[in-house]
């Protein structure tokens, strides 16, 4: 993992849902997985290759992702980013 910058988590209580702030971040994340959300990401600033399973994807400013439940996946960061990520528990979308 790099260093350097902020990440801020927001927790709301009995909601089911996490907001994840990574603020001028160089973290790489290995692969993995969450059991129980789903996960909603947009680029706030710079540039991620984002692995997703077992295919890589490159997300810039202002692009989306999604990613379900029990998938792997993972970050290589090469510069600094922003992040904005918001978890939300499979149970919610029933």
């Amino acid at each position: 993992m790099g260093n350097k910058g902020k990440v801020k988590f927001f927790h709301y209580l009995n909601t089911g849902i996490e907001l994840v702030i990574s603020e001028n971040s160089m973290h790489s994340y290995p692969l993995h997985n969450h059991v129980s959300v789903f996960i909603i990401g947009m680029v706030l600033n710079g540039e991620i290759k984002l692995k997703i399973a077992e295919k890589s994807y490159n997300y810039k400013l202002r692009q989306f992702f999604v990613i379900p439940p029990y998938i792997s996946h993972g970050i290589e960061a090469d510069k600094s980013y922003s992040l904005l990520s918001i978890c939300i528990n499979k149970n919610l979308l029933r």
